[in-house]
């Protein structure tokens, strides 16, 4: 997997910051079905390259609540956590960049990232062809909700797809 780090000129909040590399990912992931319709997830992401992404982790509760042969629909819950590579790397101020960004020295240590919930769907179109799509919900914690270049805890995705399966 490619991570595409961060170009701190992007953004009038992390401007003066080192960049992030782009960089490869190995990730591992486990998926446990503790029931036909209720399955546990866990996941671990490392920056193979050294590039400062680190490591990241997940764990997932996923439940999938309507089943028919035309629909389907699911919701999970989940936590993320990261190591101290990855906190400093997205959401620390070096000393060195104090006095370019403004903003105060922050060196976050590993632990939590962020809770996040969210529901989905997928819906057939034809034999290979579906419909997929799903809105959430996060809330950044632990270290990242105390950095000086978080400007909002919270946020929401929405995402549709059409895609293809053999």
């Amino acid at each position: 997997r490619v991570d595409s780090g961060r170009n701190s000129g992007d953004a009038s909040t992390t401007q003066g910051l080192p960049d992030v590399q782009r960089t490869l990912r190995a990730r591992l992931f486990a998926n446990y079905s503790l029931t036909q319709d209720l399955n546990l997830g866990a996941n671990l992401s490392q920056d193979l390259l050294g590039r400062k992404g680190g490591l990241t982790a997940g764990l997932d509760l996923g439940w999938r609540f309507y089943r028919s042969p035309t629909l389907e629909w699911a919701s999970g819950i989940g936590i993320s956590a990261a190591d101290a590579t990855n906190m400093r790397s997205y959401f620390g101020v070096p000393e060195s960049a104090v006095t370019a960004t403004g903003k105060p020295a922050y060196e976050p240590s590993a632990g939590l990232r962020d809770l996040h919930a969210g529901v989905s769907f997928t819906r057939p179109l034809s034999k290979h062809w579906f419909v997929f799509g799903g809105a959430g919900a996060s809330r950044l914690v632990g270290p990242p909700a105390d950095s000086p270049l978080t400007q909002q805890r919270n946020g929401t995705y929405a995402n549709v797809g059409v895609a293809w399966r053999n």
